[in-house]
């Protein structure tokens, strides 16, 4: 048996005193203090300084900003990117799909090797791995080559994610890291958009697309740096992957990959005239079948599908189902209103600017406001202003410009800040009042709702735009005819406008009939984004009521418990 190193103290007594104190009559030596292995002793594992809490808290925000830069600047730049590559506005949205196929499933999974492997090494394989894709992106030239890098940029990414909320909780106290930590980690990771809609334009002006991957280049690196400096501390390892778990992940990635791909390109191809898009459903869901029957038979399910479909958990879920296609108002509805006005790239860097704002302001106003027990009460006054928000954006016109809706997108922006919080706060202390183990379900159930709901709301919205604009479309041009004098008018306006070009007259006629019919287009969809606005602030009424409602539910079951517990003393 090997024995504890004796103090230094001990170290000084002379060898006939250990030999006449005798082995049984040695004072037995203090344990030394534990540290981690690798750990550097510069950093004690006590409370730390607080010039190291704000060095890790510096780490979360590199990492969250190199994780979400990553992704953003291909959705917001989805169709500056498809020129270059030569790929059509179609094809171009399978960039999307390819990058969050396995991103949602891996990021579940990555979960289990931390807890084997460790977090530390698990940090930096992790971004040496973001890095090597990121420089990989610079051999992009077709769109076969980008799809790949896409594919592995959401491997390397689903690891960040989780990182960024480790790095931000990681010097907090314990009751901090419920509020504070998961309030500014929450921000960090929903910072990337706004930052690539108010970066990526310069991008890709001077360096074209491999200046977005030379930016995601940089970060890395300086990320890689940050976490070498500041390491974390690994819980104690336990093996966590077992072999059902072979068949478990394999039809959970299937399944969440299907459902990736069908709501990112669902709108593009349309819903009911590519019978591919129902096979890629019931593959999905025969997959979700699989994973679910396998892991409601195990004693130590990969999630806990029973504590999922409780009925709390059910009516989080909706909540954040809700959420996120409400969301879809500012991150597809605002951005595709202005682009089908022609207003995108540096004319937007203003409107991305706010949104940048707000939502640190928000980030850092949950991080006073945000109490454990009191989420539902954010959750709910979050509500309130995205109502506020959709239905001042209802009333758009065609000659609105993106400073006329700094109000009201600002009102959202700060909203979303607020509710994103509140909602992951609540989720994890109901994980931890049930035990470690369910906090990976808690994961699932989370990112599920914020990446395949982000999807999905975005695609109901799309889709809601393009169903009302054929109505409207309809209703105009039925009133458009050329026996009304205002309808010849405009179209000799029209004709006018081209004449410079055009000298034919029947010519200029024709031409005035195309730039009138292209004009009737535009105002229908104009009122089209106002119904959908509408419509998002009606589930935002919707949603507030049932959460109001679960509020009420909540305080007459506890006012009954105080009874009871009343009437038992008396």
């Amino acid at each position: 048996m090997s024995h504890q190193p004796a103090p230094t103290d001990q170290k000084q007594h002379s060898a006939s005193d250990n030999k006449a104190a005798g082995p049984a009559q040695t004072a037995p030596s203090a344990p030394p203090r534990p540290r981690i292995p690798g750990l550097p002793r510069r950093m004690p594992l006590g409370p730390r300084p607080l010039h190291v809490k704000a060095a890790y808290i510096a780490v979360a925000v590199i990492i969250g900003l190199a994780y979400g830069f990553g992704f953003s600047a291909l959705s917001v730049n989805i169709y500056q990117i498809a020129g270059p590559i030569g790929a059509t506005p179609a094809e171009a949205s399978w960039l999307t799909a390819a990058y969050l196929a396995p991103n949602v499933s891996l990021t579940l999974f990555l979960f289990k090797i931390r807890l084997q492997y460790g977090i530390r090494k698990f940090a930096e394989i992790a971004i040496i791995l973001h890095l090597l894709v990121s420089m990989l992106g610079l051999t992009v030239n077709g769109l076969g080559m980008a799809l790949i890098v896409e594919f592995f940029s959401g491997i390397a990414g689903a690891a960040l994610t989780s990182l960024t909320m480790i790095y931000m909780m990681e010097t907090l106290p314990p009751p901090k890291k419920m509020t504070i930590g998961i309030s500014l980690g929450a921000t960090m990771v929903t910072l990337g958009r706004p930052m690539a809609g108010v970066i990526s334009p310069y991008l890709l002006d001077l360096w074209g697309v491999r200046g977005l991957f030379m930016l995601e280049i940089g970060l890395s690196l300086v990320a890689i740096a940050a976490i070498y400096i500041c390491p974390l501390q690994s819980p104690a390892r336990r093996k966590a992957i077992e072999k059902l778990d072979l068949v478990s992940f394999p039809a959970l990635a299937i399944a969440m990959g299907g459902f990736c791909i069908f709501w990112s390109v669902g709108t593009t191809y349309w819903w009911t005239e590519a019978s591919w898009l129902g096979w890629i459903v019931v593959l999905s869901l025969a997959a979700s079948i699989v994973f679910a029957v396998v892991e409601v038979n195990r004693k130590t399910p990969f999630i806990d599908i029973r504590w999922l479909t409780s009925r709390e958990i059910l009516q989080f879920i909706v909540a954040l189902f809700l959420f996120r296609i409400i969301c879809s108002e500012q991150t597809t509805g605002a951005v595709g209103f202005f682009r089908q006005l022609g207003i995108s790239g540096d004319q937007l860097v203003p409107f991305y600017e706010l949104i940048f704002i707000a939502s640190i302001a928000a980030g850092i106003s949950c991080c006073f406001i945000l109490k454990i027990g009191k989420q539902i009460y954010v959750k709910m006054f979050a509500l309130v202003l995205l109502c506020i928000g959709s239905w001042m954006n209802s009333h758009l016109t065609i000659l609105t410009r993106p400073e006329q809706v700094y109000v009201s997108q600002g009102l959202i922006a700060f909203a979303s800040g607020l509710f994103m919080p509140a909602a992951m706060s609540f989720g994890m202390i109901a994980a931890f009042r049930k035990g470690y183990d369910y906090i990976m379900s808690f994961i699932c159930l989370f990112i599920t709702t914020q990446k395949i709901g982000a999807m999905m709301g975005s695609a109901i919205f799309r889709s809601f735009v393009i169903v009302r604009e054929k109505y409207h479309s309809h209703a105009i041009v039925q009133s458009l005819t050329l026996n009304n004098p205002d309808v010849a008018h405009r179209i000799q306006i029209y004709g006018k406008s081209v004449a410079a070009a055009i000298s034919d007259p029947v010519q200029r006629s024709a031409e005035g009939v195309v730039m009138l019919g292209q004009a009737a287009s535009q105002q229908a969809y104009v009122l089209a984004y106002n119904d959908a606005f509408l419509l998002m602030a009606c589930l935002s009424a919707l949603t507030f009521c049932l959460l109001g409602v679960e509020r009420l539910i909540q305080l007459h079951r506890a006012r009954k418990q105080t009874m009871a517990a009343a009437s038992a003393t008396a």
